[in-house]
């Protein structure tokens, strides 16, 4: 079959001069499909850790309830670094988790949440500097029972990894988060921080 010259209305264009366009349009698409692929961040699914309930993982962190000290054990053994302490009081344990901790080389960090009913936005800070970091070693999150384990995790995925919202809260309610005040928490943080992250965004461009 022959090819023919096509007539544009800028005048003769040649068969070199369309193979040339067409390349130059194919790695157009090729670039933009490129710089608008989607998000990637890893899934929160469900898993096992020892005698712990509503175990789920995402990438390097678990949540779940109250562990106990042969959990601890276990999570040295699966080369957890920090483990985290979402727990009230009233919550009781079969062990000393900051003695455990220390027995077995964790780090420990405490929320120094004192009410179920009371969560803080200050104990949601001091959970997120714990986890903002280019190299999160694996992590131990729990609670009580798994729920604000789970809520806490939706405001990071939420905030640094860019989860959207609904996603997360779906994720934290098949995860054990209750539903009602702590969903309400999830949305009210991750606005307030992700507010102040625009604020200090525009800060740094006005300066």
């Amino acid at each position: 079959m022959a090819y023919h010259a096509a007539l544009w209305p800028c005048g003769l264009v040649t068969m070199k001069q369309l193979l040339l366009i067409f390349i130059v349009l194919v790695g157009a698409c090729r670039s933009t499909t490129k710089n608008h692929e989607p998000v990637s961040y890893p899934p929160l699914v469900p898993d096992e850790f020892g005698s712990m309930h509503n175990v789920s993982c995402a990438g390097p962190i678990w949540i779940g309830g109250m562990p106990s000290s042969d959990d601890l054990e276990l999570a040295q053994r699966r080369g957890v670094e920090l483990v985290i302490d979402l727990s009230v009081p009233s919550e009781e344990s079969t062990c000393e988790v900051r003695t455990q901790c220390r027995l077995f080389g964790l780090t420990y960090a405490s929320a120094g949440l004192e009410n179920e009913d009371q969560l803080t936005s200050e104990s949601v800070d001091l959970v997120l500097a714990n986890l903002r970091s280019a190299d999160l070693p694996p992590t131990l999150m729990f609670c009580g029972t798994g729920s604000r384990s789970a809520a806490y995790l939706a405001i990071y995925r939420v905030t640094e990894l860019g989860v959207p919202l609904e996603d997360a809260l779906v994720e934290a309610r098949r995860a054990g988060m209750q539903v009602g005040a702590a969903a309400a928490f999830v949305c009210a943080e991750s606005e307030r921080i992700l507010r102040l992250a625009g604020q200090a965004q525009a800060r740094f461009v006005a300066q």
